[in-house]
């Protein structure tokens, strides 16, 4: 489970762990933020500039190992 969450992401670069944990609505944005919506911080996805994206499976983890 955990070595899942050391993935990382085609789309964003950031591991699967750093990604959204719940789909919710943020008052703060307007919109529906859905679960494992990649994060939007460190000069990544900036969610009030559209819809952005979710994680995507690049079978490349931190620590290195391929699945």
């Amino acid at each position: 489970m955990f070595h899942d969450l050391k993935e990382i992401c085609a789309n964003c670069g950031c591991t699967k762990g750093a990604h959204c944990g719940t789909g919710y609505y943020s008052d703060h944005y307007k919109m529906y933020i859905p679960y494992d919506y990649c994060p939007g911080h460190e000069g990544r996805m900036d969610w009030d500039q559209g819809p952005g994206t979710v994680f995507k499976s690049s079978g490349k983890f931190v620590d290195g190992e391929d699945n």
